[in-house]
């Protein structure tokens, strides 16, 4: 609920949260955001190709690996925000 009150632009998720796991912190985000298009990037250590899969399947819409470049980063979330701009 928090993620979408603010009405955030794009949403960066940390797959390994204390209290509940990044992919299902994500598949609420989306039960929550009822069809509207909130981009959402998983942020990980763990670089395998079941991490990614579960990441796609739970909902995110990109996939970096930590430590994240911060350079990577804003060009993503620009690239996101203008694909989102571009669709509403």
């Amino acid at each position: 609920e928090r993620a979408l009150s603010g009405h955030p632009d794009v949403v960066l998720m940390d797959l390994n949260l204390p209290d509940i796991d990044g992919m299902t912190a994500t598949r609420r985000i989306r039960d929550l955001a009822g069809g509207r298009k909130l981009p959402i990037v998983a942020l990980t250590a763990y670089d395998t190709s079941a991490s990614r899969v579960r990441a796609r399947e739970a909902g995110c819409d990109e996939f970096l690996l930590k430590p994240v470049s911060f350079e990577r980063l804003e060009a993503l979330m620009c690239r996101l925000i203008a694909i989102r701009a571009d669709s509403i």
